[in-house]
């Protein structure tokens, strides 16, 4: 019994100062780890947010861009309310994108269209090459001749003839409101458009790039509910909600251009990359489109 107690004083262990020196050496080995894991981790989110919004950008450049080069072109600058504006930067832009035609305007008899006509007879070919699309309720009909905006209310189809046409009885909206005059033995053209809108609503947390489709008749675009979302983290900082403006210079071709400044942030790792990108984004681009105002 003895013996045994000599042996276990005897025994081999860990001095106090040892005890210490492996703690710390253990500490010190885990904070390395945890600072290289956490710059990793950053590094990711960094990297993954940076990549997400430079897409969510281009994709949102070009449809922008997409819409301005296939327009019929009259692009207004407008405040989210729908006011034009004239100078400066402004929220959005309107402008007609182009539908379809030609349409043939049938001669209502006399000296053509009264300016009290509500209704006017189109008609278009279904030929595989030329084949406008049939007029929608929202679309605009644009007369050669003629500046007016005829909103399309309903449309009534005939049948088609051995020419493979097909006319359409057009009710408006409201009266034409100035005459459209023609000689019987004249064709006179139409096509059709629609005015479309791209405008940035500002958001509590962020804004939204917002398109909507059919502008014709809306009057407060922050209170519409038509559109469909093109991107919605837009930046928050001064002027980020105003990032469209037009030049007052063109090029060669007499055409203007249109400027979008743009900053995004992707909404991932938005937690993570909270006291680093408060007020930083990952893409900031700005884009000048050249177009020219046609007429129809």
């Amino acid at each position: 019994m003895m013996r045994d107690l000599v042996k276990l004083r005897n025994a081999s262990g860990l001095s106090m100062p040892e005890v210490v020196v492996a703690l710390l050496s253990s500490g010190v080995l885990a904070a390395a780890l945890f600072m290289f894991l956490n710059t990793s981790t950053i590094s990711f989110a960094k990297n993954f947010s940076t990549n997400s919004s430079h897409a969510t950008l281009r994709s949102a450049v070009d449809r922008v861009a997409d819409e301005l080069n296939s327009s019929a072109g009259n692009v207004t600058l407008i405040t989210t309310t729908g006011t034009a504006v004239t100078s400066g930067s402004a929220a959005g832009f309107t402008y007609d994108r182009y539908l379809g035609g030609p349409y043939v305007v049938t001669h209502p008899g006399g000296t053509g269209l009264a300016a009290t006509a509500t209704s006017l007879t189109i008609t278009r070919s279904l030929h595989a090459s030329a084949s406008p699309p049939v007029p929608k309720a929202g679309d605009v009909v644009r007369i050669n001749g003629s500046a007016a905006r005829l909103v399309v209310a309903s449309v009534s189809s005939g049948t088609v003839d051995a020419n493979n046409r097909q006319s359409h009885t057009v009710t408006l909206t409201a009266a034409i409101g100035s005459a459209i005059t023609w000689n019987a033995s004249d064709v006179k053209i139409a096509t059709l458009i629609r005015k479309s809108a791209f405008v940035v609503i500002a958001g509590a947390a962020r804004n939204e790039l917002r398109y909507f489709a059919t502008a014709e008749t809306i009057t407060n675009f922050s209170t519409s509910t038509a559109f469909s979302v093109i991107c919605n983290n837009v930046g928050t900082g001064t002027g980020d909600t105003t990032p469209f403006s037009v030049s007052a210079t063109t090029d060669y071709a007499d055409r203007k251009f249109i400027t979008m400044n743009l900053k995004i942030r992707a909404r991932e790792f938005d937690t993570r990359l909270l006291t680093l990108e408060r007020k930083n984004f990952s893409a900031v681009t700005q884009m000048s489109l050249g177009f020219t105002p046609k007429g129809t």
